[in-house]
């Protein structure tokens, strides 16, 4: 290329290899998907570039990353994974359904994705194996970054590119640090092809694909194969400590001064000024501790409000509406009185009922949420366990009926001191984990069921069973490890609050246990009464 309006500088030619390296092969040449393929790219440049002449090829660096994914996922959405850990030679191979609730419309499709910690001293193996510079490292990874797409060996512009995050990983990342992948961490590909997903069309200036629902299950399958990885990469960077004792009471457990009071009164008996001071500072801690936990209670109720706030619109706008319309209707009555006397009263006495009826359905909808409100809560009460877990799964009827879950409830009648708002949460939070992973067994494997065992008269035995697949052996010691979640887009919250409330207000425990009556997952949750 001669006669150039413009002189390149070294920065534009490196742009132009690595968009050239895209544009022919996701990696390398030894990779299955490239094998037969002759296609090479050439660049012949002048001095001072002219190290960056010859094939052109992804940098030495991108065949070593430290977690890899590949494998295929099927018409059906059922996946076919391998995934290969850090410092872990052995793979492992996950095969199965997607929790996807319907078949996807785009298509069977295969991808690769590679992924790195970027931290300098996880990225220092791979500087000192190249003998390259920290610096040079991210930079490769940072010019290769992003997930693309290719149809029948041509890529699909423009994912993949600088600041293309189609599968908005930054914003995952952002709402979970500690367990999601950002962009700048992967370097992968998703193959489809013209023939087996023909859903997926070009936009008309060639632009993208047609945003329309074969894109969307796409993203959706993708990010559900990520969520897998970053699972086991989770599992991998945090390994369980055997040794590291099981904290007990909940997060304010030893936030108290009584170690600290009885060593001053047995070495310093005749200070009473110093042992004044101690139990002065100690009641003032526990009270911060009480206004703290408060705040805290408060935060808390913000992890349902979403789903709340459906509810009240969902079930609250046909009882209203309806309340409108029949205080229309019988303005138009009044108006009509004078000329139809005899029917007048028989017609308001209809729309009344009606009215009266559905503002019963505007209070029982009331009566759900209020527990959730953001004002400070009331003293707990004796209440009906039964009574208060069966308010908590009405809150999610409708998607109860659309999972299509079969829910037994037990038909007792268990009296305990509890507030009704922190135990709805906690089977608010039980009850949305299975019914998104019921989604992926069979109908007739869709169960919930509850049990309820008094062991003493102030405490109770509860155990939350379903049909879903069950929590994999890797990944049951980290569950309840805040912001760990094998969902794709989970914040890892909900069973992090729900043991939170049961060690901290009720001295209980909330744990995963085997041998349920149902073969998915099987909670056991212990209750004493609140004080």
């Amino acid at each position: 290329m001669k006669g150039l309006r413009v002189a390149w500088d070294r920065g534009q030619l490196e742009k132009l290899r690595t968009d050239l390296s895209r544009l022919i092969s996701p990696f390398f040449a030894q990779d299955q998907v490239i094998a037969n393929d002759e296609f090479q790219i050439c660049l012949q440049l002048l001095p001072p570039a002219e190290d960056l002449s010859g094939i052109v090829e992804p940098p030495e660096s991108l065949k070593n990353p430290h977690y890899l994914l590949k494998g295929s996922v099927d018409k059906t959405g059922s996946c076919d994974l391998t995934i290969k850990l850090r410092g872990q030679e052995k793979k492992k191979r996950i095969t199965g359904k997607s929790s996807l609730d319907h078949t996807p419309q785009c298509g069977p499709f295969r991808l690769e994705l590679r992924v790195w910690d970027r931290e300098a001293s996880d990225l220092a193996e791979l500087v000192k194996l190249y003998g390259s510079t920290l610096k040079d490292v991210r930079g490769d990874l940072d010019r290769a970054a992003g997930i693309n797409i290719y149809r029948d060996g041509f890529r699909v512009l423009p994912y993949g590119e600088p600041r293309n995050d189609w599968l908005r990983l930054d914003l995952r990342r952002v709402q979970n640090p500690t367990l999601r992948l950002s962009n700048n961490q992967i370097v992968g590909y998703v193959l489809i092809s013209a023939d087996d997903n023909p859903l997926l069309r070009d936009q008309s200036n060639r632009e993208g694909l047609i945003e329309r629902p074969a894109l969307d299950d796409l993203r959706q399958l993708v990010t559900l194969a990520l969520a897998e990885l970053e699972s086991q990469r989770y599992a991998v960077r945090h390994p369980q400590d055997a040794k590291r004792p099981t904290r007990q009471g909940g997060l304010f457990t030893d936030f108290n001064l009584t170690v600290l009071h009885e060593q001053v009164r047995l070495r310093h008996p005749e200070d009473s000024e110093l042992l004044a001071l101690v139990g002065e500072k100690e009641k003032e801690l526990e009270k911060r501790v009480e206004e703290v936990q408060e705040v805290i209670a408060r935060y808390r109720r913000l992890a349902t409000l979403g789903q709340l706030i459906d509810t009240v619109l969902h079930d609250g706008r046909t009882p209203l509406a309806k309340i409108g319309n029949e205080a229309h209707l019988g303005l138009r009555d009044s108006e009509r009185a004078s000329k139809d006397k005899n029917g007048l009263l028989q017609r308001f006495s209809h729309r009344f009922g009606t009215i009266v009826a559905q503002s019963e359905v505007l209070a029982t909808v009331f009566r759900k949420i209020e527990p959730f409100g953001g004002r400070k809560r009331g003293r707990p009460s004796q209440v009906c366990l039964e009574r208060v877990i069966a308010d908590a799964f009405s809150v999610l009827d409708k998607e109860i009926t659309e999972v299509g879950a079969q829910v037994k409830l037990p038909k007792t009648d268990t009296q305990l001191v509890v507030n009704q708002a922190e135990i709805q949460e906690v089977f608010i939070n039980l009850l949305q984990n299975s019914l998104y992973w019921l989604r992926q067994v069979p109908q007739n494997c869709r169960q919930i069921a509850i049990r309820i065992r008094r062991r003493d008269p102030d405490q109770v035995e509860i155990f939350f069973s379903d049909g879903g697949p069950g929590v994999d052996a890797e990944f049951r010691e980290h569950i309840f490890d805040p912001y760990f979640s094998t969902k794709p887009d989970g914040v890892g919250l909900g069973l992090t609050i729900a043991g939170e409330i049961i060690n901290e207000y009720y001295a209980g425990s909330l744990e995963l246990i085997e041998g349920g009556p149902l073969p998915g997952a099987t909670f056991r949750i212990i209750l004493h009464k609140r004080v």
